[in-house]
């Protein structure tokens, strides 16, 4: 029961880096399509 817990935490911690990547990466673009500008 824990271990799964544990599982379930880890991969949610997972998903929140990724999409914390992810927006980090959107805005990097948009930074730099206001640049273009």
């Amino acid at each position: 029961m824990s271990a799964q817990k544990v599982k379930l935490q880890d991969l949610s911690a997972k998903q929140e880096a990724m999409y914390e990547r992810q927006e980090a990466m959107c805005a990097k673009q948009e930074e730099m399509s206001n640049k273009q500008e």
